[in-house]
């Protein structure tokens, strides 16, 4: 656990995204939770070492399934995003939770501890921008298409820090899943620029870093989307895409054994939605 400031905590050894929680008058403002239960008792538990206070809100950067599940082991008084993430999320089946269980681990234990978790609906939803005051607290939620459609950034603009979701990760590779790289690009183009107002930048995944992380991922997609692009005029097909995947890992520390087959799935997938929002 890191104390950012006097009352913002941030969280980045659990499994699934980084966490983070800002400490207001009205109790904790949430951005995101950790999807296995027994860490998410232990994240509350260090909230309230720090503090007892309730869980007043949680904010979901998008509507990644890690991050669906997690809102249900804190049960926030309001669980607010995008209205996109609120669409697929009312689009889902009931059985969607389950699906969520066994993507997550192939443990019995946790996927007996994960059984009884549900998918939450966002009670509050937003399109463009939205801002919230939490007693002398106030957070600015952005829309900020990129790895998903319900992709946000989350400002607090008094302490300089930025909450980006998984528009920035550090230490391994994105996340892609929509049609919307040339647009995550502009938004990591602009976080880049000087006048920017942040200092602190807490990643979707991997530990609190600065605006020089986001190098790697402009390099990354940009180098994806101009060799897709070739493929594409030279009438190559969507499973071709497979043949860069090796090359685009070097933008990236290598990752473990055991995590390889699942990176190189990451990278396949975001592969095929450059190509795919090529081509539409």
């Amino acid at each position: 656990m890191q104390e950012v400031s006097d009352n913002v905590i941030v969280a980045t050894h659990f499994r699934g995204p980084s966490v983070a929680a800002v400490l207001t008058s009205e109790g904790y403002v949430l951005i995101d939770a950790p999807p296995f239960p027994e860490d998410a008792r232990r994240w509350r538990d260090m909230l309230m070492r720090k503090k007892e206070a309730r869980m007043r809100a949680m904010i979901l950067m998008d509507s990644h399934p890690e991050r669906l599940l997690g809102a249900y082991n804190l049960k926030p008084d309001v669980l607010i995003a995008h209205e996109y993430a609120y669409d697929h999320v009312r689009s889902l089946p009931n059985s969607y939770a389950s699906t969520v269980v066994g993507l997550l681990t192939r443990s019995p234990y946790e996927q007996n501890e994960l059984s009884g978790c549900k998918i939450m609906q966002p009670m509050v939803t937003f399109g463009k921008t939205l801002r919230l005051n939490f007693g002398s607290v106030e957070l600015h939620l952005e829309h900020r298409p990129g790895p998903m459609n319900g992709s946000i950034w989350v400002k607090y603009l008094e302490q300089r820090i930025l909450f980006a979701g998984d528009n920035v990760v550090v230490g391994t590779v994105p996340y892609l899943n929509s049609l919307y790289s040339i647009e995550w690009m502009a938004a990591l183009r602009e976080l880049y620029h000087d006048s920017f107002p942040a200092d602190i930048i807490v990643a979707g995944h991997g530990n609190i870093t600065v605006k020089n992380a986001i190098d790697p991922i402009l390099q990354y997609l940009e180098t994806a989307r101009s060799r897709i692009m070739e493929m594409y005029e030279n009438g190559q097909s969507l499973t071709e895409t497979n043949r860069l995947v090796n090359d685009l890992l070097n933008y990236f520390p290598p990752p473990l054994e055991s995590e390889l087959a699942s990176v190189q799935q990451r990278v396949r997938t975001g592969l095929q939605s450059i190509y795919n929002e090529i081509r539409g």
